[in-house]
């Protein structure tokens, strides 16, 4: 398996857990989210989509272009911005 796809298959893989966060943050009452430091849903909600479009889109084009040099992985800013934003 390229390792692009790998890497992609890990970005969805965070992806699907932070949707299981975004439905704990939508179920927990405002003054709760509030008092634990999360004073922003959408902001999770963000988080939640860039990793499922950048896994999706990063195992797509490793399947497409299975021999990629890794320095030129790299140098691509998309693959730290969705987990670099959240950390």
């Amino acid at each position: 398996m390229p390792s692009l796809v790998k890497i992609g298959v890990v970005e969805l893989t965070c992806g699907v857990l932070t949707g299981w966060f975004m439905v704990y943050i939508t179920r927990t009452p405002r003054a709760e989210r509030i008092r634990r430091g999360l004073r922003d849903p959408r902001r999770v909600r963000q988080r939640h989509l860039e990793l499922l479009m950048m896994g999706t889109m990063l195992i797509a084009i490793g399947a497409a272009v299975p021999s990629v040099p890794m320095p030129a992985l790299a140098r691509r800013p998309g693959a730290r911005s969705p987990t670099m934003i959240v950390a």
